[in-house]
């Protein structure tokens, strides 16, 4: 009936559909199976493709067909007069050179696909093979088919030459328990199975071997993530594949997982490169960070966001974690919210990893950690350009701030919220930043610190490129004396200051010539608000910056000598 290839039967793919399994009212269906190179207009498919619709209908695609805007409403949607549960078949002359591709449809035909499909292969079968599509045909297969509940046995047995699984159950919500052991068995060609399994959050078990025959892989981005139901990482899952380059996202937001991280892990993947939010926000992993975790990872070039929001994580930080990871750029976020890791920092935490470019919140929020920073924590890292927020909110680190801590980062520009809110002490020394000339943004820096003593009179003496001090020393009320006459003198650059001095209600005198250097300074807002102690003249900001934002600049410095002169929008 449906004609021949070769004198042999044509090759069938099967779909279960309902259509009154979505709450939408859906009536029709769309086969999203199709063989065109591209959607230009001038693309002809390149076989003969027949649907039986499985209520008697039957809709033909001729070979040469033309793409056009309306081709999905003519050729592959069907509507039913009965809604309910239906069994399409698609026949096609020749797969190979088709893609069962949900998502490359029109938005409205992929609603309808992702809404009332249920199932694949005849009605009941516990094992069904798809025909063999073209090498990159079954990325997004599947995508957002959220009613079906089974993947059958051998389901890609016949797609030897598979090249990729993209996305093909990407938020398939309905399937539940553990993936079929042999889903990819035969795949030994598949290159990225990036966003296979996102957010399909009823799965709750791995098999070991479920990749154990794709050693071409390269890419496992998002693979699991949002897989909020798995509870356990097999420590062999990636043992067969070499090649892998990219890590990003795999266990991203799987709360379900527990227990600690499988220490071998990454054991046998000697050239990936990258491991970004590796297990992001994974809330209940729980155990320390394996030592060797990384051991064998010579090529890893990025961490950004890795352990981000474990907070189950406990024990101190490996000393050894990166020993063998001199490629790292970034460790951006890496521990960032941690809030259970203790113990000091390795003083040689980061020695071996000398190409570093961020150190961006790091350690944020990882309010556990205890002692004193190491001096030679950034020694070896010369090309560090941005610490912004490195130890931001790590109340648990205490003593004073060793006073070469930066000396050799010599590239280093911004160092936005790098203490804000942390409990360090003792005297701000004055060389920290004397040898960072590229020095741009010191924005909240020892925002909410417990300093004492002085502000040295050279803190920034040597940042000719100094922009921004805005919240710099915010509420430091142990900070006490009078604020050094020449401390901005070397910062022509500067444009920013609001806030800095807020809240600094032991500083005693203001110099009335404190930015004569700074012409460029556009905010003054509540820079010296509450800070009631100060003495002296008040520099005239509003006739030297008389497009400056001055807003409350000088509240409740009411002991200033020309108080009384000041406008009253800059008080």
């Amino acid at each position: 009936m449906y004609g021949y290839r070769d004198n042999e039967p044509r090759e069938s793919l099967i779909f279960l559909i309902n259509t009154e399994a979505t709450n939408e009212g859906d009536t029709e269906f769309v086969v999203p199976v199709y063989s065109f190179n591209s959607f230009g207009l001038d693309e002809q498919s390149l076989t003969a493709i027949t649907i039986d619709w499985g209520d008697g209908s039957i809709s033909e695609i001729p070979k040469g067909t033309e793409f056009y805007s309306q081709y999905w409403d003519k050729y592959s949607t069907h509507d039913y007069a009965t809604p309910g549960e239906y069994t399409v078949t698609v026949y096609a002359d020749d797969f190979s050179v088709c893609k069962l591709h949900g998502y490359d449809i029109n938005q409205s035909e992929w609603n309808v696909y992702r809404r009332t499909l249920i199932g694949i292969g005849p009605k009941g079968a516990e094992s069904y093979s798809l025909p063999v599509f073209r090498h990159d045909g079954l990325a997004y297969a599947f995508y957002s088919c959220k009613k079906l509940t089974q993947v059958p046995k051998g389901i890609f047995y016949k797609n030897v030459d598979a090249t990729t699984f993209e996305n093909t159950f990407y938020y398939c919500l309905g399937l539940t328990g553990a993936l079929p052991e042999d889903l990819f068995t035969k795949n030994t060609k598949v290159e990225s199975f990036a966003s296979t399994f996102y957010s399909c959050e009823n799965i709750t078990s791995i098999p070991e071997n479920l990749f154990a025959n794709c050693p071409k892989v390269y890419k496992f981005d998002s693979v699991f993530n949002g897989c909020e139901g798995l509870t356990e990482i097999p420590e062999n899952l990636f043992a067969n594949n070499p090649n892998v380059t990219s890590f990003a996202y795999v266990f991203s937001h799987c709360p379900g997982l527990t227990g600690p991280i499988p220490e071998n892990l990454f054991a046998h993947n000697t050239i990936a490169y990258t491991f970004d939010r590796l297990f992001y926000f994974d809330e209940n992993i729980t155990g320390s960070i394996p030592e060797n975790l990384f051991a064998n990872n010579r090529k890893a070039g990025t961490f950004v966001s890795a352990f981000y929001g474990c907070k189950g994580l406990t024990g101190s930080l490996p000393a050894g974690l990166f020993a063998n990871c001199p490629e790292v750029i970034s460790f951006e976020a890496t521990f960032y919210e941690c809030e259970k890791l203790t113990g000091a920092i390795p003083e040689n935490f980061f020695a071996n990893c000398t190409k570093v470019q961020t150190f961006s919140d790091t350690f944020r929020f990882c309010e556990g950690l205890t002692g004193t920073i190491p001096e030679n924590l950034f020694a070896n890292c010369p090309e560090v350009t941005n610490f912004s927020g490195c130890f931001y909110g790590c109340d648990g680190l205490v003593g004073p701030i060793p006073e070469g801590l930066f000396a050799h980062n010599p590239l280093a520009e911004i160092f936005s919220g790098l203490f804000r809110v942390c409990n360090l002490n003792g005297p701000i020394p004055e060389n920290l930043f004397a040898n960072c000339p590229e020095l741009t943004y010191l924005d909240s820096v020892f925002y909410g610190c417990d300093f004492n003593g002085s502000i040295p009179a050279k803190l920034f003496a040597n940042n000719p490129k100094l922009k921004n001090l805005a919240y710099a020393f915010y509420s430091l009320n142990t900070l006490e004396g009078a604020i050094p006459e020449g401390l901005f003198d070397n910062n022509p650059a500067l444009d920013d200051v609001e806030m800095m001095f807020n809240g600094c209600t032991n500083l005693t005198t203001l110099p009335t010539n404190l930015f004569v250097n700074n012409p460029n300074i556009k905010d003054f807002h509540q820079i010296f608000e509450n800070c009631y102690k100060l003495v002296g003249t008040a520099p005239d900001l509003w006739v030297t910056h008389p497009d400056a934002n001055g807003t409350k600049c000088f509240r409740n410095c009411s002991k200033l000598t020309n108080y009384a002169d000041i406008p009253d929008d800059w008080k």
